[in-house]
């Protein structure tokens, strides 16, 4: 079986040091290269052709916003997945937006690191279940407070439909 090829960029070496000693030990992942911004990693990308991406948000040099747009105008069959500590709903939305397929807070374990790993390298999207729960914070407050009117139960529409759907599937 071939492994995963990462990269991780990210500009707290000890993070950098750590994560290549955990990944390490992984049969399903080989980690290929480092960087320490994303121009760094734009050079290295040039060399090197990895699967997956771990990208950290705030960098010196080229931040994650920019260095995740650059990845996705030239090297669009690379997934990106976001490592941070930012549970901002904005933040997270935005770098779903521009293309990552994970989201990842630092204070994982190993287990969900390879996970994530896994399942973005095989085109699913991966977000930690603490950015989803800060992703759908706002939504829980609004459902929570509508109060069923009659004990009458409605047949959802085919849009309703298709976002269950599509929740349960992980996005």
């Amino acid at each position: 079986m071939e492994k995963i090829k990462v990269i991780i960029c990210d500009d707290h070496q000890i993070l950098v040091q750590g994560l290549k000693s955990l990944l390490k030990e992984s049969d399903e992942v080989e980690v290929i290269g480092t960087a320490n911004n994303g121009q760094e990693l734009l050079e290295t990308l040039k060399l090197k052709k990895p699967n997956v991406v771990l990208l950290d948000v705030d960098m010196p040099v080229m931040d994650g916003y920019e260095t995740l747009k650059q990845i996705k105008s030239q090297y669009n069959d690379i997934k990106v997945i976001s490592l941070t500590i930012h549970t901002d709903k904005a933040i997270i939305q935005r770098m779903m937006d521009s293309g990552a397929s994970g989201y990842l807070l630092k204070n994982i374990n190993k287990s969900e690191m390879s996970e994530a790993i896994r399942k973005v390298h095989s085109g699913k999207i991966y977000i930690s279940d603490e950015a989803t729960n800060s992703l759908l914070e706002k939504d829980k407050i609004e459902v929570k407070s509508i109060q069923p009117q009659n004990n009458t139960t409605e047949e959802l529409t085919k849009r309703e439909t298709e976002i269950l759907k599509l929740i349960s599937e992980g996005y």
